[in-house]
């Protein structure tokens, strides 16, 4: 009992269990730190990548999934990617992706801060966000507002889509802090948001970037993860939080509790 309260990751220590093997079976589904992929690179390339490699248990996110499988045809996709994210580049067909691009890191932020909102408020992340819609007459748009609609109706406490993303980034800002405090690192990059080796393999030896398969290339991961850093207003090297980034959403109390811990950039 012990032993399962702890997690897999202590579980996996407990027991003497390596998970160097686990890392390189893409059949066993699994991450890090006894944590297990949820629609990672097979749903959504690297974006579905930067979402698994930043949580520290199943991401449970499906902002990004959600939008990739919704059924549109690709046109129509990169149409709301280019209104959304800035451009079409943001969405690829699945299995048919392509290097990264500075859309998709702006598209697994926001998937990132849709998944937190939607946690925090006890809305469904498996059948939200909303920003696609089946209906023709609306151009196939959904309403990227409607997590904000709803707390301002729930609470009276208004607030529109880019106030309550602030309010998003700023929780999952302060999960990053305790994640560096509880392990007494700031080296997020190379010892926490870390990527399993089948991620970069494909049985039938295709390289990256081939139709049908969902392997990446290294090199465009770390560059997706550079992106994806500075979309956050993360320190690149290390992939921890600036103390201008805590300070920006208020957080001067936690910058510096972790300075006195040489826990900052």
């Amino acid at each position: 009992g012990t032993a399962l309260g702890l997690g897999t990751g202590y579980l996996l220590q407990r027991w003497s269990i390596p998970e160097a093997p686990c890392r390189k079976d893409k059949e066993l589904s699994y991450w890090k730190m006894g944590h297990p992929k949820h629609h990672s690179t097979e749903d959504a390339g690297q974006c579905g990548l930067l979402v698994n490699l930043i949580y520290n248990r199943d991401a449970q996110c499906h902002s990004h999934s959600n939008f990739t499988r919704n059924g549109l045809p690709l046109s129509v996709q990169k149409g709301l990617a280019a209104e959304i994210w800035g451009s079409p580049q943001a969405v690829d067909a699945v299995g048919a992706y392509t290097p990264m691009h500075p859309a998709k890191a702006k598209m697994a932020k926001w998937s990132l801060l849709r998944k937190e909102l939607h946690d925090s408020l006890s809305l469904c992340n498996w059948m939200g966000p909303w920003v696609a819609s089946p209906l023709k007459e609306r151009g196939y748009r959904g309403d990227d507002s409607i997590e904000s609609l709803l707390y301002s109706l729930a609470t009276g406490d208004r607030k529109d889509r880019q106030e309550l993303d602030l309010a998003a980034e700023r929780i999952f800002l302060l999960h990053r802090a305790l994640t560096i405090r509880d392990m007494g690192t700031k080296e997020m990059r190379a010892r926490h948001d870390t990527i399993p080796e089948w991620v970069f393999t494909d049985k039938s030896g295709k390289a990256p970037f081939t139709k049908g398969t969902t392997n990446m290339d290294r090199d465009d991961v770390k560059v997706a993860v550079d992106l994806f850093y500075d979309e956050l207003e993360w320190d690149r090297a290390t992939g921890a939080p600036t103390p201008q980034t805590y300070r920006k959403f208020g957080l001067d109390r936690v910058a510096g509790e972790l300075g006195k811990r040489g826990l900052l950039p």
